[in-house]
């Protein structure tokens, strides 16, 4: 089953309520949570489970606030929009995680690698630019 038919047959009511297609309505989508999230960017919903797999905030938490001194030290003024875009992604009315554009990711890393290795925390696998779309459906620059 596609997320598509998730989305559609949860959204035919099962009573006489109103009809809702709206992914928030539908419990899709959730406050965020994560404190590096819950300011500097420029949404405060998000849809689980997000691009890496994490099927829950809390699951994703942990990874997440690995980054916050990073982003304290401002080492790209992008860091936080990318880390946030993989982690809490924005809600939307796809109703699937819509993962980060490449451009942002590049940014982020360029800005902040060199500082992640130096403190012993290399920039991880699992964000590497090359698996992100250059333009189309995806999130940041």
């Amino acid at each position: 089953m596609s997320s598509f038919d998730l989305v559609r047959c949860q959204s035919y009511p099962s009573s006489s309520s109103s009809f809702s297609s709206s992914p928030y309505d539908l419990g899709l989508c959730q406050d965020i949570v994560i404190p590096v999230c819950m300011e500097g960017i420029p949404y405060n919903s998000t849809i689980m489970p997000n691009v890496l797999g994490h099927q829950t905030q809390e699951e994703a938490a942990g990874e997440a606030g690995q980054f916050y001194p990073f982003v304290l030290l401002q080492c790209s003024p992008d860091l936080r929009l990318f880390v946030c875009s993989v982690y809490t992604p924005v809600c939307n009315v796809v109703g699937e995680p819509i993962p980060p554009c490449r451009p942002l990711c590049e940014s982020a890393r360029n800005g902040c690698s060199d500082m992640m290795s130096y403190y012993g925390f290399p920039w991880p696998d699992a964000f590497s630019c090359e698996q992100f779309p250059q333009a189309g459906l995806c999130f940041g620059l």
